[in-house]
């Protein structure tokens, strides 16, 4: 079906939009983020380059038809995995600081969504997350 196909085609463009965002900040940020996992401070520089991210006026246009949750969960998995894959040595590392900002930011999100398996990948509106995460 052409309807679809254009569908999926946009959120292609969508995500590969958002994924070449996040990568190049990470490259800009990739010696800090080593420096501070590092010395045990990662959480505070993972969180600090996800605010930015967040803050960014092409990812804010891109995801602001997520959902403030959804975009920033959507932010914290591709920055993890691309920081996993710049920095394999800090993967433990790298995992703790993501385990921690969503602990922190989207945890009672995701509890009041009924847990991980029971999250909605479609648009939260804030009405509905109360706009906590942001």
């Amino acid at each position: 079906d052409e309807d679809v196909h254009q569908v999926a085609m946009r959120l292609r463009e969508f995500g590969d939009a958002c994924n070449d965002t996040i990568r190049q900040e990470m490259k800009r940020f990739k010696l800090d983020l080593q420096t501070s996992l590092a010395v045990g401070q990662g959480r505070e520089m993972f969180s600090k380059i996800v605010n930015q991210l967040s803050e960014n006026g092409t990812l804010q246009k891109e995801l602001s038809q997520m959902g403030s949750e959804i975009g920033l969960l959507k932010i914290v998995v591709v920055l993890g995995i691309q920081a996993a894959h710049e920095l394999p040595s800090m993967v433990p590392a790298i995992k703790n600081a993501m385990a921690d900002f969503l602990n922190i930011r989207l945890l009672s999100w995701i509890q009041k969504s009924g847990g991980w398996k029971n999250i909605q990948l479609e648009k939260t509106t804030p009405s509905q997350s109360n706009g906590e995460c942001l």
